[in-house]
């Protein structure tokens, strides 16, 4: 996917490491494509395309079903098999709701994908929120709940 300068020598240093290890790869069209051509091949399962790097980001949800379920449209790399949809179904089942049994779920699930290697995320970003010491009951973290509405954000102090 074209994006920046970055990418571009990002694609580069993957295409000559790749060459190192004996794989032939080259970018499809000779360039990073755009933005909306390149969806438009990723989700139509291109035959011009075996791998890609794109970006996507975690709903609030933290299931993987809507990534890596079968018929799951953002399923790119469309990678299935009977013991990543028992995976999964296991991590949204109804048994779930009990947190323990679902972190438990999620760990097999990671430790199966982990294996697979079915998708390699090759980066990864932290948000940063800066904060006032004055603001209170603000969080960004779901653990947080009491404090998840907008509403109950506020600021102590008029000054700093």
């Amino acid at each position: 996917m074209q994006n920046d300068d970055t990418s571009d020598a990002m694609y580069q240093d993957f295409i000559q490491q790749w060459k190192k290890v004996g794989l032939r790869v080259k970018l499809t069209t000779g360039r990073a494509i755009e933005f909306n051509a390149f969806y438009n091949k990723v989700e139509n399962n291109t035959s011009d395309i075996d791998v890609f790097a794109a970006a996507w980001q975690l709903s609030s949800e933290p299931s993987p079903m809507d990534l890596y379920s079968k018929d799951a449209p953002y399923n790119f790399s469309r990678f299935t098999s009977k013991e990543n949809t028992k995976l999964l179904d296991e991590i949204d089942s109804e048994k779930s709701f009990d947190t323990a049994y679902r972190v438990k779920a999620f760990k097999k699930w990671q430790k199966y994908m982990l294996n697979e290697a079915a998708v390699v995320p090759t980066l990864y970003y932290n948000t940063i929120y800066p904060t006032s010491t004055r603001v209170k009951n603000y969080a960004i973290s779901p653990a947080d709940k009491e404090y998840a509405q907008w509403q109950d954000v506020a600021v102590t102090s008029t000054s700093r």
